[in-house]
């Protein structure tokens, strides 16, 4: 019997909880990826030496966050230079959920976004009148699945299993992880997102476009706690809208990054 594709919705990038804003959708229809903070982390660069590439203008990511903001550094989880997700090892939640997908499988990625008009200059703080929508930004065929008792590993171990660029692995503190990874030529950060909300529906749940209500999603998480399982039909569909998407523009190539995490020797 042929096994039935599961695919589950987590939401990720900056939120108001962690950030105190979404992320800005521009009016070109491309958006700002922005993660949340982190920890203390070995992750080489802050906010305000990151530039966006995804539009013309080229603003550090620092330039949508508030003040304060701009010297933490981002917890790039999921990344997508080797398609990594990383989520400790505790029960029930997220954990619980992802231990259900195996090989074949897609790992979708939400995230809330405010739009961003032409000449409006971007916020430094939540402001609750705003309206926020939910896009898909991203997502992972999922081609295979470890547990790490221990984030605290060779650094050419971790380059040899491809997990030396995800923020867990980057941490000070040690913590227990497990690790999805997606199929590098089949797994993609979109250059241009696809709602999934109604224009306005700003409360919760939040109501998908009918093409996805229809097929038996009703709500999305608003927060970065439990994702959705999503149908079958809604999936392909999904899928469908965003086949020819060319991807999003790293700020930093995987080799550049890799070169800088290697040679720093608290890394080690």
């Amino acid at each position: 019997m042929v096994k039935e594709k599961q695919s589950l919705l987590l939401r990720v990038g900056a939120d108001i909880g962690t950030n105190e804003m979404v992320l800005p959708f521009l009016h070109n229809e491309t958006w700002v990826y922005i993660p949340i903070m982190d920890q203390p982390t070995h992750f080489p660069h802050t906010y305000d030496e990151i530039f966006n590439s995804n539009f013309k203008d080229n603003h550090r990511l620092s330039h949508f966050l508030p003040n304060y903001q701009k010297n933490e550094k981002p917890h790039y989880d999921p990344e997508f230079w080797n398609f990594t997700y990383g989520e400790p090892l505790k029960d029930g939640g997220k954990y619980s959920q992802l231990k259900r997908l195996g090989k074949g499988d897609y790992l979708l990625f939400h995230a809330g976004m405010y739009s961003l008009n032409k000449n409006e200059v971007p916020l430094k703080h939540w402001v609750s009148t705003r309206i926020v929508e939910h896009y898909l930004i991203g997502y992972f065929v999922v081609e295979k699945l470890i547990e790490f008792e221990s984030t605290k590993i060779q650094t050419d171990k971790k380059f040899k299993l491809g997990v030396e660029l995800n923020a867990h692995f980057l941490r000070k503190e040690e913590e227990s992880c497990f690790v999805i990874f997606g199929s590098p030529n089949q797994s993609k950060l979109l250059k241009f997102p696809l709602k999934i909300t109604k224009n306005g529906d700003n409360v919760s749940p939040m109501n998908l476009i009918k093409e996805l209500k229809n097929r038996g999603l009703e709500k999305i998480s608003r927060r970065s706690g439990s994702g959705n399982w999503v149908p079958v039909e809604a999936l392909d569909w999904t899928l469908s809208q965003v086949k020819n998407d060319p991807g999003y523009s790293h700020p930093f190539s995987k080799e550049e990054l890799q070169d800088v995490i290697y040679k720093n020797k608290n890394y080690h």
